[in-house]
């Protein structure tokens, strides 16, 4: 039987909003920096959706992370194969070319919609 400091603290799940929290032990708590160098192997598939990579690597890694589930319901992940390669890295390569980035706010890696200029739109030519 796991011991309950090793069990999921909290799954919330507020309309749209998904919050995913574990408490690790006391001792093996990381610093902010710490969670984007924690090394993952994970394969993303093709027609893969952005939040059930993000869904799957907090699974993986235990760390506590936010996001809206309304911002991804378009974002389409990228079919990869990540074989113990940082945290960082796999969010960085997922993430470019979409509209969603990341930040840390208190030991929680916090994703996020930022909004796009589209120079083409309303463009007379």
């Amino acid at each position: 039987m796991a011991s309950p400091k090793s069990c999921m603290l909290a799954v919330v799940v507020a309309p749209f909003t998904l919050l995913l929290a574990n408490r690790p032990p006391d001792d093996a708590r990381q610093s902010a920096a710490d969670m984007l160098a924690t090394e993952v192997s994970l394969r993303v598939y093709p027609q893969e959706m952005l939040e059930s990579v993000l869904f799957r690597l907090h699974t993986v890694t235990r760390h506590s992370m936010e996001w809206d589930a309304r911002m991804l319901w378009d974002c389409h992940a990228k079919p990869a194969v990540y074989e113990k390669v940082l945290l960082k890295a796999v969010l960085d390569e997922q993430l470019e070319g979409t509209p969603i980035r990341y930040e840390l706010r208190k030991k929680m890696l916090v994703f996020y919609r930022v909004k796009v200029e589209n120079p083409t739109v309303g463009a007379i030519n």
